[in-house]
């Protein structure tokens, strides 16, 4: 099974690439859905986010206090090291495992969206890198239009992100998503003739 990874700056539109797999019957998954999943009431990530860095960043109901969280790691660079070294270990576990189960059930074609793929290293899972590109601008509006994000935050999320420029060394294929749907569709159909 051929595996590609999706991955782009927040904003760049790498969702709307995934939906183009998903409406073409390829089965995609999302490693921040994997991540919520590790961070559940019962998981080992959980546990070991608390006794890290305490009960501040739980919820009375036993969940994690993602707002509280993401907060404390934007601030601070040595607790966000800390919680990637917690997690993304137990993330890369979980979507190797869910790949072989799309590999066993006959799929030629798996696509997984990661976000942070050209900051955390492209796992060995991962055949070819595709990248969602779009300016910098243009993801600060797509942030402000779908959440309730200060320009700060999102700023200080993309100073934390690698540069536009640098991200393009990573990609085996890049989509321009600056445009309309039709024009990613066409460049997808592009790369992709066979689907």
């Amino acid at each position: 099974m051929k595996t590609y990874a999706i991955t782009g700056g927040i904003g760049s539109g790498k969702s709307t690439l995934k939906h183009w797999f998903e409406k073409h019957n390829i089965p995609t998954l999302d490693a921040d859905q994997i991540a919520r999943e590790q961070v559940q009431p019962g998981q080992p990530a959980l546990a070991a986010i608390a006794k890290t860095f305490g009960a501040d960043f739980m919820l009375k109901d036993g969940h994690l206090d993602r707002e509280a969280l993401r907060q404390k790691i934007f601030s601070d660079q040595e607790s966000k090291t800390t919680l990637e070294s917690i997690l993304h270990p137990l993330i890369r576990q979980a979507t190797a495992k869910k790949l072989q189960v799309l590999a066993d059930e006959g799929h030629t074609i798996a696509v997984v969206e990661i976000p942070l793929l050209i900051e955390t290293g492209k796992p060995d899972y991962i055949d070819k890198v595709i990248l969602s590109d779009c300016s910098p601008s243009q993801q600060i509006a797509r942030v402000q239009r779908r959440s309730h994000w200060r320009y700060e935050d999102i700023a200080n999320v993309m100073k934390q992100q690698t540069a536009r420029k640098d991200r393009y060394q990573h990609a085996d294929i890049i989509i321009d998503t600056s445009a309309d749907l039709t024009s990613v569709e066409l460049q997808l159909q592009h790369h992709f003739p066979k689907l």
